[in-house]
C-alpha cells in the first residue's frame, strides 16, 4: 500500500488551534476537516446539540414556558390576549389621528362613536323632529304642497324670479299684483303730499277732518304706475256738498304766476269719495303732459260737475 503524500503547496498544518477553519483573516486555507472539539448550541426553542463526534440533531421545544416554541394549531395563536400597548383615549378615537400602536375595543370605540355624535350639529337637528317626521310616504302625498309647512326662499323655486320681475319693475307697479298697503294718519289734518316712495302703494288714510287735499308737488312716475287711495272711514258723502278731494300740481309759469293742475277725471264724476273707506286710483295713462294731467282719477268717486 502507498502512502499518499502531505501536499507540497501548504505546507502548515490543516488547523491551528484557536482558529477557525473559514477565519480569512487567520492565513490558514479552508479545509474540509473541522476538530471534534467543536460543539453545536442549541438556541432558544431548540433541544440537542453536542460535539462534533458524531451527527448531531436539534428539536423543536414546544411548551407555553418562556424559551419554547409554538405549533401552528397551538390554540395561543388564535385565542384574546391582553394588549401592551396604551389604552386609547376617547380624544385620540375622535381625532383620528394618532400614529403609535394603541389598545382599542368595540366599547372604546362605540363611546367615541356616540361622543362625537352628540356634540355634532346633525344630532341637534334631528333631536328636534317629531317623531313621525321622517316616516315614509308616498309620492302622492310628499308632491302635494298642502302637506308642506314653512317658508322657502324664492330662489329656490326655478323662474319664479323672473316671472314675478317680469309682471312689473322694482320703480314701477305696472302689472304689479302685490300692492304694498300703507297707512298714513293725518289725525286732524286734510293735506298729504304725494312723492314716488308711493308708487304701487294703497294708502290707507286715517283722519277726522272732513276733507282730503291729496297734492303731488313734483312730476314723477313712468307710464302705467298706479297709486291707490282709500278714504277715512268717518267720510260721509254728501251730494250737495261733495268731499272735496283734489289731487293736484303746483307749478310756476313764466309770468311768475301758481298754476294747479287736477288729475284727469271721467265725465260727469267729481273728483271725491262716495263714502268713508271708499277707494279711488290714480293712474299714469299719458307722458307729453305737465305733471298731474298725465295721471287719470278713477274708481269710487262721487257723481257731479268736476269741482275746479
Amino acid at each position: 500500500m502507498s502512502n499518499r503524500l502531505p501536499s507540497t503547496t501548504y505546507t502548515s498544518p490543516p488547523h491551528t488551534s484557536g482558529l477557525f477553519v473559514e477565519d480569512k483573516e487567520s492565513g490558514v486555507p479552508s479545509t474540509r476537516f473541522v476538530p471534534s472539539s467543536r460543539t453545536l448550541v442549541a438556541g432558544i426553542g431548540l433541544e440537542g446539540g453536542g460535539d462534533l463526534n458524531r451527527d448531531r440533531k436539534f428539536d423543536i421545544k414546544f411548551g407555553e414556558e418562556e424559551g419554547t416554541a409554538v405549533e401552528g394549531n397551538d390554540p395561543r395563536l388564535s385565542d384574546a390576549r391582553e394588549w401592551s400597548a396604551e389604552q386609547a383615549t376617547e380624544v385620540e378615537l375622535k381625532a383620528g389621528t394618532e400614529e403609535e400602536p394603541r389598545k382599542v375595543s368595540p366599547k372604546d370605540l362605540r363611546t367615541a362613536a356616540e361622543a362625537w355624535w352628540e356634540s355634532s350639529d346633525a344630532a341637534e337637528k334631528i333631536s328636534n323632529l317629531t317623531e313621525d317626521a321622517t316616516k315614509n310616504e308616498s309620492d302622492d302625498y310628499l308632491l302635494d304642497r298642502k302637506n308642506h309647512t314653512g317658508t322657502q326662499s324664492i330662489d329656490t323655486v326655478e323662474s319664479l324670479r323672473g316671472i314675478l320681475d317680469s309682471l312689473g319693475s322694482s320703480g314701477s307697479s305696472a302689472g304689479n299684483l302685490f300692492s304694498i298697503v300703507k297707512t298714513v294718519e293725518l289725525i286732524d289734518a286734510d293735506e298729504y303730499v304725494l312723492t314716488s316712495a308711493d308708487i304701487g302703494r294703497t294708502l290707507i288714510f286715517n283722519s277726522v277732518s272732513d276733507r282730503l287735499n291729496i297734492q303731488m308737488n313734483a312730476c314723477f312716475g313712468s307710464l302705467s304706475d298706479e297709486i291707490y287711495i282709500v278714504a277715512p272711514r268717518a267720510f260721509l258723502h254728501d251730494p250737495d256738498n261733495p268731499i272735496n278731494f283734489f289731487t293736484q300740481i303746483s307749478f310756476v309759469e313764466r309770468g311768475g304766476g301758481i298754476v294747479k293742475v287736477p288729475p284727469v277725471v271721467a265725465s260727469g264724476l267729481a273728483p271725491s269719495f262716495r263714502d268713508g273707506r271708499a277707494i279711488v286710483c290714480l293712474k299714469k295713462c299719458f307722458t307729453g303732459g305737465v305733471g298731474m294731467d298725465d295721471w287719470l282719477l278713477f274708481g269710487d268717486l262721487a257723481s257731479g260737475e268736476s269741482v275746479a
